[in-house]
């Protein structure tokens, strides 16, 4: 990461690990990534041919006339991490809820998602995305609604939560999706 800029690689070194540490796995992801973008509400990451992750707050657009030429690229991601902001968080303090943005049905090789104080309630993106990966770590929407939304995911292999779900709640996702694991990133 010698040729990264302190900058980036300060962001870097606080988004990966926390990821890494809620469940988003990037064993085997190689420590140089070629930074394809990086400012304040985003990090366009590409780690080969068919690796590319973009880390974004929600206010992150790319289809600003300023993203034009990474158009190719962005049609390449494969994993989205959405966040209120690009930095370590302090996870006792309120923060607002996000609405998905439409732009997601653009990413047509998009793999997974993970949310981040989101506002599912009026959302419909999420029904028509085909993820295997889906993380949801606080979410504004009643739990049974939610169990709805993601139980007409088809294709969902993998669903992370922390503080979405109660123990019945995760029951029920059990029983209706017997097939996908489901794991709670905020048990160590």
């Amino acid at each position: 990461m010698d040729s990264i800029p302190e900058d980036v690689k300060a962001r870097l070194n606080a988004i990966l690990p926390e990821f890494s540490a809620r469940g988003f796995n990037l064993n085997g992801v190689p420590t140089h990534p070629n930074i394809l973008l990086a400012n304040e509400s985003s990090l366009l990451l590409k780690y080969s041919d068919e690796k590319y992750f973009l880390f974004a707050t929600y206010d992150f657009d790319p289809t600003a006339p300023n993203m034009n030429h990474l158009k190719a690229d962005f049609e390449m991601i494969k994993v989205v991490a959405l966040k209120h902001a690009l930095q370590v968080e302090d996870r006792s303090k309120p923060y607002p809820y996000h609405k998905v943005p439409d732009w997601l049905n653009d990413f047509k090789n998009l793999e997974s998602l993970i949310l981040d104080n989101v506002d599912l309630q009026n959302d419909t993106i999420l029904e028509g995305l085909n993820l295997k990966v889906l993380g949801i770590q606080k979410a504004k929407l009643d739990s049974m609604q939610l169990i709805e939304k993601i139980s007409k995911m088809g294709g969902l292999e993998f669903l992370l939560y922390r503080s979405t779900f109660s123990f019945k709640d995760v029951e029920e996702l059990k029983r209706r999706l017997p097939l996908i694991t489901i794991i709670n990133t905020s048990v160590k």
